[in-house]
Order: structure tokens, then C-alpha cells, then sequence
């Protein structure tokens, strides 16, 4: 297909499908700029995708924007689940105290000490990115070896040995490990 057919298509399903992205999304999200998000996820996903979906029959195409659709919306209302109780546990944790205020102030985002943040730095960068999504974020081993599309024993095998090397740093450098 041509560029010029491809933009041609992507305008045609913008204008026919962009509404029932939007709806699908919204019963499940129940909120308006969540759905709107959720729209322009699915349809920039779709237009980067390589292969020639959009060759296809429209009913094949409305299920796969359907399926996509309501995929994304699960995946948001799961971040903002664990959002939520990130912050709920952390207010839990932290409320009322002057320790908490000087934990909270040596913390980046993913809640990692200046000590711990230091020593990742000398790890691979898979192994700082498995560490933020297992002890940052929270992820499963089953869920990071789906996002790093990595079978679920490489990643504990991963998390294992990154855990070893930061503990070793840790008390090499005279830091206190818990």
C-alpha cells in the first residue's frame, strides 16, 4: 500500500472508528480524557505497526481497533490501581514522621535511596531496568519477562544476580544493607 492509501486509510478510520474507541474505553476507564488517551494509544499504535492490517476487511479491522482498544484500557486502570495503592501504602507508611520526610527526600521516583541509585548505576542497563520494574514498580516476574519479551526464568535469574552485585557494592562501600 502506498503512503498516500496509507494516510487515505488512516483518516477513513480516525472518522469511523475513532468513536468507538473512545466508548469502549470510556465504560471501562469511566473517564472522558482517559478515553481520549486511550484512542490516541490505540490509533498511534496502529499506524506504527509494520504490518498491513490496514490491507484488511473493515470488520477485521474494527475487531482488532475493538480488541486493542479495551486492552489499553485495562492496562491504564491497572497503572492507576497500583498507583493508587502505591500511594495509599506509602501516605500509610510515612504519615506524621520526621524520619519519613528525610526518607522521602533522598528517594527518586521509583523510591530508590542515593545509596541504591549510586551502586545501580554500575549494573547492565537490563539489570537496572528489571530492578525498577520489579522493586520500583512492582511488577511480577511474569509480567517483566512480558515486557522485556524474556522468558519469566531469565528474569528472576536477572533479579537474582542484580540483587547479589548490590548487595556486594552495598557493603564493599561501607553502606549500611538491609
Amino acid at each position: 500500500m502506498s503512503q498516500a492509501a496509507r494516510e487515505t486509510m488512516a483518516r477513513i478510520i480516525v472518522e469511523e472508528y475513532g468513536g468507538l474507541i473512545e466508548r469502549v474505553a470510556y465504560t471501562l476507564v469511566k473517564d472522558a480524557h482517559l478515553a481520549e488517551d486511550v484512542k490516541q494509544d490505540v490509533l498511534m499504535k496502529l499506524f506504527s505497526m509494520e504490518n498491513d492490517i490496514l490491507d484488511r476487511p473493515a470488520p477485521v479491522i474494527k475487531r482488532y481497533l475493538f480488541v486493542m482498544a479495551k486492552n489499553r484500557a485495562i492496562d491504564i486502570i491497572k497503572e492507576r490501581t497500583k498507583e493508587e495503592e502505591a500511594l495509599i501504602s506509602l501516605q500509610d507508611s510515612y504519615v506524621g514522621t520526621d524520619e519519613a520526610a528525610d526518607k522521602l527526600a533522598f528517594m527518586d521516583e521509583k523510591g530508590f535511596s542515593n545509596d541504591i541509585q549510586e551502586v545501580m548505576n554500575y549494573l547492565d542497563q537490563i539489570d537496572r531496568d528489571i530492578i525498577c520494574l520489579r522493586y520500583g514498580d512492582g511488577f511480577s516476574f511474569k509480567e517483566i519477562a512480558k515486557i522485556i519479551d524474556k522468558s519469566e526464568d531469565f528474569v528472576y535469574q536477572r533479579v537474582k544476580r542484580a540483587r547479589d552485585k548490590l548487595k556486594a557494592m552495598l557493603l564493599k562501600g561501607g553502606f549500611s544493607y538491609e
